[in-house]
C-alpha cells in the first residue's frame, strides 16, 4: 500500500507541483527510519513500480529540499549512485528469493538496461539533478 501512496503523491506532484507539500518528504523519511543507511537504488526502483523517472523526480526532491536532513540527502545520492548499476534494473526474484537471469536472451536483457540508462539520463535532465546537488 505504502508504494502506491508514494507513487500516487509522485504523480500528483507531477500534475501540479508543489500540491503535496512535505508529503513526500516525511514518507520517505519513514522509510529511511526503517532501512537506514541500507535504503537502496534498488529499493526504491522497487517503490515505484520500476518507474526510474519517478525515482529521480524523489531523490531530486530530496536533494533540493532545505528541510531535509543531510542523512536523507545522503542516502538519495547514494540510490542516485546505485540507480547506474545494472542491479536496479534486474528485480524480479526466483521464488527462493534469489534472481534468476539464466535463461532470458542477452537481447531482453540489454533492452531493459538500454530503456532504465535512457529513463535515468531524461530524469537527470529533466528534473536538473545536477543543479539540485549544488544546492544541497
Amino acid at each position: 500500500v505504502y508504494d502506491v501512496l508514494l507513487s500516487c503523491v509522485e504523480t500528483y506532484e507531477w500534475v501540479q507541483p508543489g500540491a503535496t507539500g512535505l508529503l513526500r518528504l516525511w514518507m520517505l523519511q519513514v522509510l529511511f527510519s526503517v532501512f537506514g543507511n541500507n535504503l537502496s537504488g534498488l529499493i526504491l526502483m522497487e517503490l515505484m513500480d520500476n518507474d526510474v523517472s519517478g525515482a529521480v523526480s524523489l531523490i531530486s526532491f530530496l536533494v533540493r529540499c532545505d528541510q531535509a536532513p543531510f542523512e536523507l540527502q545522503s542516502a538519495a545520492g547514494n540510490c542516485l549512485v546505485q540507480l547506474t548499476t545494472a542491479d536496479s534494473v534486474f528485480l524480479s526474484k526466483t521464488p527462493e528469493g534469489s534472481e534468476d537471469w539464466q535463461n532470458e536472451q542477452i537481447t531482453k536483457l540489454t533492452g531493459m538496461l538500454n530503456r532504465h540508462v535512457n529513463g535515468l539520463i531524461k530524469g537527470l535532465i529533466q528534473f536538473d539533478i545536477i543543479e539540485a546537488f549544488g544546492r544541497c
